[in-house]
């Protein structure tokens, strides 16, 4: 199982439970049974997207699982046109209450008529954009977005100096990106420090936006609010981050 570094806390309460025959083999031969296979095109923090075929209609549902735990599924039955060479297109949401990370490993199995069947895994590796615009000793402001999802708001870690600070949903309008991306209007975010930010003239200090759970940091990001000009205390020493 993959080990990650998360920022604040984390809270996973597992709702759905697949059966999966532990037995690989089992597994090959029920999916040889009915023309199933499927590939990944992509998997990241949000969503698994890909392609399915089969030679006869499928019952049942596809099913994601994140380091060995449920994450998400969606009814066979949605998703149509299995049969054809170009095989069925599926994008299958992950659950937010499950614990994702980029370098987890995502596997993807079907529940059909023939029984649990295990497809195929895949790294999961996210890819976003976005920015910071400004930054002061009282707020950070900026956007961010699931390229392959922008209709979706994602969250984005901020960091003091290094030291987390918190939490906070791209899900507010930006006009200026609306006018060159309307799907992805709703991607601004602010994030506001609790307290204002001591700014000593001796101490370099700067923020840091990441998207959740992953190492992808935002354009513009570090952002420096102040600079050092001279000698004097540590940063971490005046703003009470020194360990």
């Amino acid at each position: 199982m993959t080990q990650v570094h998360l920022q604040g806390n984390v809270a996973f309460e597992p709702k759905l439970v697949v059966q999966v025959d532990p037995a690989t083999e089992v597994g090959n031969k029920k999916a040889t049974t009915l023309g199933l296979r499927a590939t990944i095109e992509r998997a990241d923090i949000m969503h698994v997207a890909g392609r399915l075929w089969a030679d006869v209609p499928l019952t049942g549902d596809l099913f994601a699982r994140v380091d060995g735990r449920p994450a998400g599924a969606i009814p066979l039955a949605n998703i149509t046109g299995g049969t054809t060479a170009n095989g069925a297109p599926f994008n299958l949401a992950l659950r937010a209450d499950c614990l994702v990370a980029d370098g987890m490993s995502v596997e993807l199995l079907a529940a059909t008529q023939a029984g649990n069947i295990s497809l195929l895994t895949k790294t999961i590796n996210s890819d976003f954009i976005g920015g910071l615009d400004r930054c002061s000793e009282t707020l950070v402001r900026g956007w961010a977005c699931n390229p392959y999802l922008p209709s979706q708001p994602v969250k984005v870690a901020i960091f003091l100096n290094d030291k987390y600070q918190g939490t906070v949903l791209a899900n507010r309008l930006r006009s200026d990106v609306q006018e060159i991306w309307p799907d992805a209007a709703q991607s601004g975010f602010i994030f506001r420090f609790p307290n204002t930010i001591f700014l000593p003239r001796a101490v370099d200090v700067s923020v840091t936006a990441k998207i959740h759970n992953t190492t992808i940091e935002l354009d513009h990001s570090p952002w420096y609010i102040c600079r050092c000009i001279g000698n004097g205390k540590t940063a971490d020493r005046i703003l009470g981050t020194e360990g």
